[in-house]
């Protein structure tokens, strides 16, 4: 049987006098006050930039910008056999899509690298058709994939021998631009040229792909989006730019023709040596932007990393014209102020 409790018990858990109440709640109420405060000093926790997401699933929630003044530079990496189509509709998902990206009813060019003969040395046709596929479902008025060859070789045999010309199907131009007429483009800011030669069909459309492979280069570093461009001058041009200053030409023309988006083919790297007879080092992978300087300081790190380059950001401040482009205010070239998704497909 429960013993009888003592009165002293009772008397002690009873009901608190007034007094009493006032005091714990005045208590109660700092507290929370000091809690709240403390939740404004605390530093929030940054969104993370790394996704692991499997290749056959639906296209990952696109990238929201946690800077808008940012650029954004997306690098999807998959394996061997990811599908060259996952990998690009992913990049452009994460962009924020096409639909976004890309003007109702745009003529649009379409600027691989097929400067070559020799297939490594060349943007692989299956991303080159990749993007043809993602681009034709904003319906555009038309596409033109088109492309002139360094001096000396000939463009409809490095288009045939790439595989390029065979996407000239449903709709899809495929042009030897050494065919098109030039016109002059005037560069105000230029800073070795004042005005230089494009072909007509690289000027004249209203949205502008670059799909450059990645690869090393003798003469400056690297040749990715912004070196690219050098494939729609004439090669009186291309001859100029070489007795010029090359890098600050390649920065000038940039100025004045520039991509609207760029998706870099990193599907294999050229290293060591280039623009042709390098290493090749599979990395699956393809990296996307709207701003041509930041796409090509990522890509570059990427490439010496697949390099075994210890300090691969150091590496990448010493290439001329990106510094240059970036100093004529084409893009962005300082590694802090860039957002990179970098984004690994499982299967």
């Amino acid at each position: 049987m429960d013993q009888p409790r003592k009165e002293s018990d009772t008397s002690s858990k009873g009901p608190i006098n007034r007094r009493t109440f006032l005091a714990l709640l005045s208590a109660g109420g700092a507290t929370l006050l000091g809690l709240a405060a403390m939740q404004t000093l605390l530093p929030k926790v940054s969104d993370t930039r790394s996704i692991v997401t499997s290749g056959s699933t639906s296209p990952s929630t696109s990238a929201v910008r946690s800077d808008s003044r940012k650029p954004i530079v997306v690098l999807v990496r998959g394996i061997s056999s990811t599908n060259r189509q996952t990998l690009v509709d992913r990049a452009l998902d994460s962009l924020g899509g096409l639909e976004k990206l890309a003007p109702a009813q745009s003529s649009i060019f379409v600027k691989p690298n097929v400067g070559f003969y020799e297939k490594d040395a060349v943007t692989d046709p299956e991303i080159t058709a990749a993007v043809v596929e993602a681009l034709k479902r904003v319906k555009p008025s038309g596409i033109i994939v088109g492309e002139s060859s360094v001096r000396g070789n000939d463009t409809e045999h490095a288009l045939r021998e790439s595989g390029t010309r065979a996407l000239e199907r449903d709709g899809v131009q495929v042009r030897d631009l050494h065919k098109d007429s030039v016109i002059t483009v005037s560069i105000p800011q230029g800073r070795a040229i004042k005005s230089v030669g494009v072909f007509k069909s690289a000027r004249e459309c209203t949205y502008f792909v670059s799909i450059p492979r990645l690869k090393r280069h003798s003469a400056t570093t690297v040749t990715m989006a912004l070196k690219n461009m050098m494939g729609v001058i004439s090669d009186s041009e291309k001859g100029r730019f070489h007795q010029l200053d090359l890098n600050q030409c390649i920065a000038d023309l940039n100025s004045a023709v520039s991509p609207n988006l760029m998706i870099i083919d990193a599907t294999k790297a050229m290293t060591k040596r280039g623009p042709t007879g390098g290493i090749m080092v599979p990395l699956n992978m393809v990296i996307a932007s709207t701003d041509p300087v930041a796409a090509d300081l990522v890509a570059a790190e990427e490439l010496f990393k697949a390099e075994g380059i210890a300090d691969s950001r150091d590496q990448t401040r010493r290439i001329e014209h990106i510094q240059k482009a970036a100093q004529m205010g084409i893009g962005v070239a300082d590694r802090s102020s860039i957002e990179v998704v970098d984004i690994s497909l499982t299967e």
